[in-house]
């Protein structure tokens, strides 16, 4: 899904918004400005996870 969304500077910035279910059945949402058609939502999923499961 791609939301339009105006940041605080005053710009139309569109963002893209994946959810995905994990194995235990919770849901998350990511927003990325990654391309739909150069980057599938697995794809966004599995960088994410990487990036969360560091902090």
């Amino acid at each position: 899904m791609q939301v339009k969304r105006i940041s605080y500077s005053g710009n139309e910035v569109i963002v893209r918004v994946v959810r995905v279910r994990t194995p235990d059945g919770e849901f998350f949402y990511y927003g990325t400005n990654l391309p739909m058609d150069k980057i599938p939502a697995k794809a966004v999923y599995l960088l994410y996870r990487c990036r969360r499961e560091r902090l």
